[in-house]
């Protein structure tokens, strides 16, 4: 299990309504994520922990 903290512009609103069992998928990675915590920082910038569950591999 491989942990990734990611700063991202999060609003109050959108931390209320995220939805911690979506997958995520970062092209410039190569992998899928799963949520963990979210941290809110101030001026709609939060820390976002995320799971790295499988990498994607072109064939």
């Amino acid at each position: 299990m491989k942990l990734s903290e990611f700063i991202i512009a999060l609003s109050p609103l959108d931390i209320h309504q995220f939805d911690f069992y979506c997958r995520i998928y970062l092209k410039d990675l190569g992998a899928i994520f799963l949520p963990n915590k979210i941290k809110y920082l101030s001026d709609d910038l939060s820390v976002v922990e995320l799971v790295k569950i499988s990498d994607i591999t072109n064939s």
